[in-house]
């Protein structure tokens, strides 16, 4: 049976042959297991992936996401529907040119983007600046004037902006507006986080806080970090990979509270992490994380490095709850 999966991943079976999998491994825990197994081994070869056609990544995505999403009533479900439930999804090949289509009812001037949770996506300007969307994140462009293009960035994003004298590029973080110098930078914005953190990795870029207020440019290797709830901002320097290791498909986890590690968890696998009893609230943790592990095994991993215990409710009107105590 690995044949078949191998051919599922190649895109090279049929869709029925696809659907005729996918019902034997509902029934077989062992098969959708080494489906699992094969399919994150296949995710993180680049060499495997770009054999694939772009026609044939959206017919597997699509395939996939549906099995995947597949919800159910009954309160025992299946090993496969728990396992497929926990798959974290690399999209970074697959649905490049699928999930980034612009949204409807955004007026002709704008562009609108979104990453879905569990994945990265990218999208490419008319200049050949690029664009990485972290898990839950969106964009909006503003191109009704072709000399100064405004970013308005909700969520994660790094940018690999060509500079071009003629042009401004400005990302509008509402309080805060970056403006590229010829740069590669990266934007953590969530909307429930209490900094807004930039880090520059290379090039420069000029920081407006407060509708001009204050101003300043950081230099590579710099971050700059602003509180949403006191206004109050730091700077510094840090190593840019630590900032930037989601595009690469990682969680990387620096001295951060187990508070603040599952946070991040949250935006990717698209759970609810409760701790009960405030449980290990102030120890830190450094940790690399492949973003392709699925959370059942993050969650293993947790419970070896900090002793928690875990139980998962499945919800089928939203999101799984995952109580850590």
């Amino acid at each position: 049976m690995s044949d078949t999966i191998i051919r599922i991943l190649k895109g090279e079976a049929s869709r029925e042959e696809c659907d005729l999998f996918f019902k034997q491994a509902d029934r077989d825990a062992e098969l959708a297991e080494e489906y699992v197994r094969l399919k994150n081994i296949w995710s993180v070869s680049a060499t495997n992936l770009q054999m694939v056609s772009l026609s044939q990544r959206k017919v597997l995505f699509e395939s996939f996401w549906n099995k995947t999403n597949k919800k159910t009533n009954s309160t025992n479900p299946t090993i496969w529907v728990q396992l497929a439930q926990y798959a974290a999804i690399l999209v970074v090949a697959l649905v490049v040119g699928y999930l980034l289509v612009p949204h409807k009812n955004v007026p002709s001037v704008f562009r609108e983007f979104s990453a879905a949770p569990g994945s990265v996506a990218t999208l490419s300007l008319q200049d050949g600046s690029k664009i990485w969307l972290n898990s839950r994140s969106s964009i909006r462009i503003d191109e009704s004037d072709p000399q100064n293009i405004r970013a308005m960035l909700s969520g994660e994003g790094y940018f690999e902006i060509i500079h071009n004298e003629k042009r401004n590029f400005v990302v509008d973080l509402g309080k805060i507006q970056v403006r590229d110098l010829g740069t590669r930078f990266n934007i953590k914005a969530y909307p429930d986080d209490k900094e807004i953190v930039t880090t520059l990795e290379e090039g420069a870029i000029d920081i407006s806080i407060n509708g001009g207020a204050q101003k300043f440019q950081l230099g590579p290797q710099e971050f700059m970090a602003y509180n949403q709830n006191t206004n109050l901002y730091r700077k510094g320097k840090i190593d840019p990979e630590l900032s930037i290791g989601w595009k690469d498909g990682k969680f990387v986890f620096l001295n951060l509270t187990l508070g603040e590690i599952c946070r991040e968890l949250e935006k990717w696998y698209d759970v609810k992490i409760i701790l009960k009893a405030r449980v290990h609230e102030d120890e830190k943790y450094t940790s690399v994380i492949k973003r392709s592990t699925t959370i059942l095994h993050v969650l293993e991993m947790l419970k070896m490095t900090t002793k928690i215990e875990y139980r998962i409710e499945n919800k089928t009107d939203g999101p799984d709850l995952i109580y850590l105590y």
